[in-house]
């Protein structure tokens, strides 16, 4: 899965892949009406109920499986919803991981990265500034260590597991 676009053959080969590991979501309907909008049907899929609260899930497996992972583990740096769903994949997978998140990060997720056994470290203000330029808290922390760094949103096999939805 390492080739440069993202075709039906691909999120369909990336679905079949991360599908022992993520709930099937339901989808529901509702009038727009309901919402003050027009006469139009409105179609919800119900993401929050993934493992991890969130579709980054599906992004977070299809990273640690179709990439190796080191014996160092993986190491993420997130405003949250990745972090949870990366400390979850590693979890599940039984991998170490180390999550970096911002001190703005809500203490439920805090707790949900530490309760599925990831190493957390809250540090900066905004996760701009573990992401900016290249130069992350999280790369500078896996400096020599070797572990896999998953990034939340760009690679192309997130954003293929993304649009398996």
């Amino acid at each position: 899965m390492h080739n440069a676009e993202i075709t039906r053959d691909r999120i369909t080969a990336t679905y079949q892949l991360i599908r022992p590991h993520i709930r099937r979501t339901p989808v529901v309907e509702v009038d727009a009406a309901d919402f003050g909008l027009g006469p139009i049907n409105l179609i919800f899929k119900l993401e929050l109920l993934q493992h991890s609260g969130s579709f980054k899930a599906r992004g977070a497996f299809t990273n640690l499986l179709t990439r190796t992972i080191p014996p160092a583990g993986v190491v993420a740096a997130s405003g949250g919803n990745h972090g949870v769903a990366v400390a979850f994949a590693a979890m599940k997978l039984g991998r170490p991981a180390r999550i970096f998140v911002p001190t703005v990060c809500s203490a439920e997720k805090l707790e949900r990265i530490r309760g599925y056994g990831a190493d957390l470290v809250v540090t900066g203000e905004r996760v701009g500034v573990l992401v900016c330029g290249g130069n992350t808290t999280a790369v500078d922390f896996n400096h020599g260590r070797a572990a896999l760094q998953s990034e939340s949103a760009e690679q192309l096999s997130t954003q293929a597991a993304a649009k398996s939805i």
